[in-house]
C-alpha cells in the first residue's frame, strides 16, 4: 500500500533553501574564520581554537534545552516554525560581526570574538538549526518524502558549500584583501542567509497533532511533562540518540578539518589558494549527484544497507587516496575525491529521516513525544564536530609552529597540514562506518506497529 503524500514540490525545494541559507552561516565561519583571524587579524591559531572549543562545552547544553523548549511550548504556527522566525535574523547580524574584528587591545580581540561566536553559535544557530532539522518530522509522517527532504536540504546545503569554496578566495582577492574584503564577503554572504531563511521558513506548513500522533502506544508520557533535567537523562540513555549524535560529530569533524585546512594545504602545500575552490567543487558535485540517487537505492534496499555498503566503499577509496595526495598528484586526487564523494552522500542525505524514524520510536516505546529533543542530536552533532575540528586544527598547527605571518611555513607546519587533509577524513568514514552498523531503526520501527495493530 502507498505511503499517503503530505507535500507538494515546492515545499520540498522550499525546505532546502534553508539548508542553503543556513550554511552561509556555517561553512562560512567553519571553514574561513580561523583563516581571517590568524592570517589577517593576527590572532593565535590555538588560543581561537580553544576558545572555540570552550564555546562548545555551553553549546552541549544550550542543544538539549533549546530541544526540551520546543517540545513543551507551541503556538499557532505550529511547533518550529515560530522558533525559525526568531532566530534566523540575529543569527545573520552575528555572522557579520565575526569578520568585523575592532581594532582594539588583542586581549579584547579574543574576548569580542569568544562572545559573538557564542551568541551566534550556541544561541541563535542552535535555535534555527534544531527547528529546522525538526520539520522533517513535523511536516510529513511518509518516510520517501523524508528521504527527499534529506536530499533537497543537502543539496542546497552543498551548493551553497561548493559555491562558497569556490567564490571565497576568488572575492578576497577582488576585493582587494585584508579586513575590508571579509568584511564585504561577510555582509553579502549575511543578505543571502536571510533571504533563503526566509523563504523556507514561509513554506513550511507543519501537521496537526492528531495526524502526528495517530498510535495509541498505552503510555502515558508527554513532551510536557520531561523537565530538562529528565530530558538529558533519556537522550543520553537513548541507544539511537547516542548513535546519531556520533555519526553527526564524526561526519562534521570530517567536515570542519577538511574545510578549515583544506584552505591552508592549498596555500602552503599546492602553493595556490584558488584550487581550494576545485578540491571542494570535486567533493561535493558527486555528493550532489549521490544525492540524487538515493531516494531510490533507500526505496529498493532501505535506508540501513544503503548506508553500510556505501561507507565500506568510501572507506575503502580513502586509503589510496592518502597515499596519492602524499604525492600531491592533483588530478588521481579529484578523481578519487569525485568517486568517494559519491558513496558518502547517502548518509548525508539520509540523517535526517532516519532521526525522524528514532523520534517515532521514543513514541512507540514511550509514549514521549520528543522531536526537538531528539533533532538536538543534528545541531549538537554539528557544533560539537565543527569545533572540535577547529580547535583540533588550531591547536595541531600551533604545536607544529604554524606562523600565520611567514610566506613559507616550516616543514613541521607542512607535514601536519598534509596528515590532517588526507588522513583525517578517513578515519571520520571508517567511524560513521561502525555507528551506523547499530542504527537499524527501521526494522524496529516495523515490528513495534505491527504489534501494535496486533494488540
Amino acid at each position: 500500500m502507498n505511503e499517503k503524500r503530505y507535500l507538494k514540490g515546492y515545499q520540498k525545494v522550499a525546505y532546502g533553501l534553508g539548508d542553503f541559507g543556513g550554511n552561509f552561516c556555517y561553512t562560512f565561519v567553519a571553514s574561513f574564520v580561523l583563516l581571517y583571524l590568524s592570517d589577517t587579524v593576527g590572532l593565535n591559531p590555538a588560543v581561537v581554537g580553544t576558545l572555540m572549543m570552550v564555546s562548545k562545552i555551553f553549546d552541549g547544553f544550550t542543544d538539549v534545552v533549546f530541544g526540551t523548549l520546543l517540545d513543551r511550548f507551541h503556538f499557532k504556527s505550529g511547533k518550529a516554525k515560530p522558533w525559525l522566525y526568531m532566530s534566523f535574523i540575529p543569527m545573520g547580524v552575528t555572522v557579520l560581526l565575526e569578520f568585523i574584528i575592532p581594532d582594539m587591545n588583542q586581549t579584547l580581540q579574543y574576548a569580542y570574538f569568544f562572545v559573538i561566536y557564542t551568541l551566534m553559535n550556541s544561541i541563535f544557530f542552535t535555535i534555527y538549526s534544531i527547528a529546522y532539522n525538526t520539520l522533517t518530522a513535523l511536516v510529513t509522517k511518509n518516510n520517501t518524502e523524508r528521504v527527499q527532504l534529506g536530499v533537497w536540504r543537502y543539496v542546497f546545503a552543498l551548493a551553497a558549500a561548493l559555491g562558497i569554496s569556490i567564490a571565497t578566495p576568488i572575492m578576497v582577492t577582488a576585493f582587494g584583501g585584508g579586513a575590508p574584503a571579509w568584511r564585504t564577503i561577510a555582509i553579502i554572504y549575511s543578505l543571502i542567509l536571510l533571504v533563503a531563511c526566509f523563504l523556507a521558513t514561509v513554506s513550511a506548513k507543519e501537521l496537526p497533532p492528531e495526524e502526528l500522533y495517530d498510535v495509541d502506544t498505552g503510555n502515558t508520557n508527554t513532551e510536557d511533562e520531561a523537565g530538562i533535567i529528565d530530558n538529558f537523562k533519556y537522550l543520553f540513555t537513548n541507544k539511537y540518540f547516542l548513535l546519531l549524535l556520533a555519526i553527526n560529530i564524526s561526519n562534521n569533524l570530517m567536515n570542519s578539518v577538511a574545510n578549515t585546512v583544506g584552505s591552508y594545504y592549498s596555500i602552503y602545500i599546492l602553493q595556490n589558494f584558488n584550487i581550494y575552490g576545485l578540491f571542494s567543487m570535486a567533493g561535493m558535485l558527486p555528493m550532489i549527484i549521490g544525492l540524487l540517487f538515493t531516494p531510490i537505492f533507500v526505496k529498493k534496499f532501505g535506508m540501513y544497507k544503503t548506508n553500510v555498503v556505501s561507507l565500506i566503499i568510501a572507506v575503502c577509496l580513502g586509503i589510496p587516496y592518502i597515499f596519492i595526495g602524499w604525492q600531491k598528484m592533483v588530478v588521481p586526487m579529484l578523481a578519487l575525491m569525485a568517486i568517494r564523494g559519491l558513496f558518502t552522500s547517502p548518509i548525508t542525505g539520509t540523517l535526517n529521516a532516519i532521526t525522524a524514524s528514532a523520534t517515532r520510536n521514543a513514541y512507540l516505546t514511550t509514549g514521549r513525544k520528543v522531536e526537538g529533543s531528539m533533532f538536538a542530536c543534528t545541531s549538537m552533532g554539528m557544533k560539537i564536530g565543527s569545533g572540535v575540528g577547529v580547535a583540533l586544527t588550531g591547536w595541531l598547527l600551533s604545536l607544529a609552529h604554524y606562523d600565520g605571518t611567514a610566506a613559507v611555513q616550516v616543514d613541521s607546519a607542512n607535514l601536519m597540514i598534509t596528515i590532517m587533509y588526507l588522513i583525517f577524513p578517513v578515519v571520520s568514514i571508517l567511524l560513521q562506518l561502525i555507528f551506523v552498523s547499530g542504527l537499524n531503526v527501521e526494522k524496529e520501527n516495523a515490528e513495534l506497529e505491527a504489534r501494535t495493530q496486533q494488540s
